[in-house]
């Protein structure tokens, strides 16, 4: 058999020595990854909605001060630089007084990272995006028995609120990914703000003009966790 040649042979040497400097990793020059948010939680402020519903014998507004939801994202990396989207979805209910109020939130948006560390397989980033929530707040209290003919000619029993606000994302996030051979799977932790416009918006309805309805915020704290594959290149 022929002689192992000096650099193979080094390697090996290397592999049993502890004091041997390991080799640099390497980084994809890019991936695709596909995520899912498991979950994501909004903590919102006081919202003003909430004193004209106690008022009104109904209970305040689900996630009132605590929102989880989940959803799904993709995003395009290039060396440290990520773009990503995604869209997620609650709905929750509450009930006092035969009275009850169903919330079904819808947010999307749309953000960027950097990665200013990485090392072994973990990176940190900051995170800036721009992201819209819709809010359509269901209220029901009961009625007295009528005719199916007299609730669609007068219907009483139920009322549709709607909520719009463009928010801007800011915030910061760790990843923890392991990367093999043209694949990765990745395990995020992200945290920040959803910063509302100054004066917010007011609540709406599609079936009737309201006046002097209460006007809220979505500022919110957010924490989400991010479970995802990909393709690198």
């Amino acid at each position: 058999m022929g002689l192992m040649p000096k650099a193979v042979a080094q390697e090996n040497a290397n592999a049993f020595d502890p004091t041997a400097p390991k080799p640099e990793q390497t980084y994809p020059k890019g991936a695709i990854t596909f995520y899912f948010l498991l979950p994501s939680a909004k903590i919102y402020g006081t919202q003003n909605i909430n004193s004209a519903l106690v008022a009104n014998s109904f209970p305040e507004l689900p996630g009132s001060n605590i929102s989880l939801s989940t959803g799904l994202g993709v995003g395009y990396s290039m060396g440290r630089f990520t773009i990503a989207a995604d869209v997620a979805r609650n709905n929750n209910l509450r009930q006092a007084n035969e009275q009850r109020v169903d919330l079904n939130e819808l947010t999307a948006g749309l953000y960027a990272t950097y990665k200013v560390y990485r090392k072994e397989g973990m990176s940190l980033y900051p995170m800036v995006g721009i992201f819209f929530t819709q809010a359509d707040l269901f209220l029901s209290a009961p009625t007295a028995p009528t005719t199916f003919g007299n609730l669609l000619t007068a219907p009483t029993s139920g009322a549709l609120l709607t909520h719009e606000q463009e928010t801007i994302m800011l915030g910061a996030g760790v990843d923890f990914a392991s990367l093999t051979e043209g694949a990765l799977a990745t395990f995020q932790l992200q945290a920040g703000m959803h910063i509302a416009p100054a004066g917010g918006y007011a609540w709406e309805s599609d079936f009737t003009t309201l006046t002097n309805a209460p006007i809220d915020t979505r500022s919110a704290f957010f924490l989400r966790l991010i479970l995802g594959v990909g393709a690198t290149w």
